[in-house]
């Protein structure tokens, strides 16, 4: 499983609750895994729920999450804006995986975190994915930003695909 950002969320959810389905867990700079959100996140992340605002506001909110210009026309970004246009947010948020769901993850476990993440602050969730996750491979980027897996595309794609090789049963 890989997932990033929320994906990162709902793949651990999904490895912490049917480890016998899952070889290998790879997130990329994920929420609500090792740590919240930063409390600002919530206020940037306004102009995505109220659709009636222009999308203009919506293509800075994913710059400043992404920590930086966002070509409207790049199809990654164009989904984006579309979910974020059209997907109804239900409350309450996801909550964060508990401690014994991390020490639970029975499992090879790959994180990239970014340095300069604007979700959450990355070296904490280092330290609690170092303190509480078993069999952990952790890499902390320091000068990528949230857009980690589109800003080291290449590197990652090496990095992961060797990660998936070496624990192949």
């Amino acid at each position: 499983m890989l997932g990033h950002s929320f994906g990162g969320w709902l793949a651990a959810n999904y490895a912490a609750r049917y480890p016998e389905r899952v070889q290998t867990l790879t997130l990329l700079d994920p929420v609500f895994v090792f740590q919240g959100l930063r409390w600002q996140v919530y206020f940037i992340s306004l102009p995505a729920s109220l659709p009636f605002l222009p999308r203009s506001w919506r293509i800075r909110m994913l710059s400043t999450i992404g920590g930086g210009p966002v070509d409207p026309d790049d199809p990654g970004a164009r989904m984006i804006s579309e979910v974020t246009e059209h997907y109804a947010v239900k409350l309450p948020l996801p909550e964060r995986l508990t401690i014994t769901q991390l020490r639970g993850l029975q499992l090879p476990v790959y994180a990239a975190l970014a340095g300069r993440s604007a979700m959450h602050n990355s070296a904490d969730a280092a330290d609690v994915a170092r303190a509480e996750t078993q069999d952990l491979t952790i890499e902390l980027w320091p000068e990528a930003t949230h857009s980690l897996p589109m800003e080291q595309a290449a590197t990652l794609d090496r990095t992961i695909l060797a990660f998936m090789a070496a624990h192949d049963r």
